[in-house]
Formats: C-alpha cells, sequence, structure tokens
C-alpha cells in the first residue's frame, strides 16, 4: 500500500518571480516533501534542478506547501518537481513519489 495518495503541484510565473506550490496527502506518520525548481534552456526539451525551494518533513495528513522564488529570466522555461517521501513511526522510508507541474 503505498503511504503517498495523491500530490498537486503548481507553478505560475508573475514577471521574474516564481509562485511554487504543492498539496500532498498522505498516511505516512511523517511526510518529507521536497520542492525543487528546475529549468531548461533548450525550450523545454531537457531541465536541470535550479534551486531547492524547500525541504522539510510534516506528520499532517494532508499537508500545503508554498514558496516563491524571484529572479527568474525569461531565457528560460520552468517546472516544479516535488519530491514526497513517506516513512512510518520508526523512520523506515515506505514510498517515494516524484511530480512535475506544467512547464511555464
Amino acid at each position: 500500500m503505498k503511504s503517498i495518495e495523491a500530490v498537486v503541484v503548481g507553478l505560475s510565473i508573475s514577471g521574474s518571480t516564481a509562485t511554487c506550490e504543492t498539496e500532498v496527502t498522505s498516511s505516512a506518520s511523517k511526510t518529507k516533501i521536497e520542492l525543487i525548481l528546475q529549468r531548461s534552456s533548450n525550450g523545454g526539451t531537457s531541465f536541470s534542478d535550479y534551486a531547492t525551494l524547500s525541504s522539510a518533513s510534516y506528520t499532517t495528513r494532508s499537508t500545503i506547501v508554498q514558496k516563491t522564488k524571484s529572479g527568474l529570466s525569461n531565457s528560460y522555461k520552468y517546472k516544479l518537481k516535488v519530491v514526497s517521501t513517506g516513512y512510518d513511526a520508526a523512520g523506515t522510508k515506505l514510498d517515494q513519489n516524484t511530480s512535475y507541474s506544467a512547464i511555464r
């Protein structure tokens, strides 16, 4: 049974500022959520990690994390990667989910 039940990822860009948001639903005792902004210089063909915006653990069943990143360049395409990892009460890893936003 998977502990990461649902992940919603959103990315919006206004000017040179990105608003990055995720909602993670998990049945795990603890869930680590990482928000990583990625960028592409070739029109979205391939992406590389650009900035880690958040990396924290939560014990709530449904968690919303929102971060902003300024200083973006319109020379790049961007997308948000969210890595969610569920752990049981003993700290054993249960499963991991990687989800992405649409390209902006």
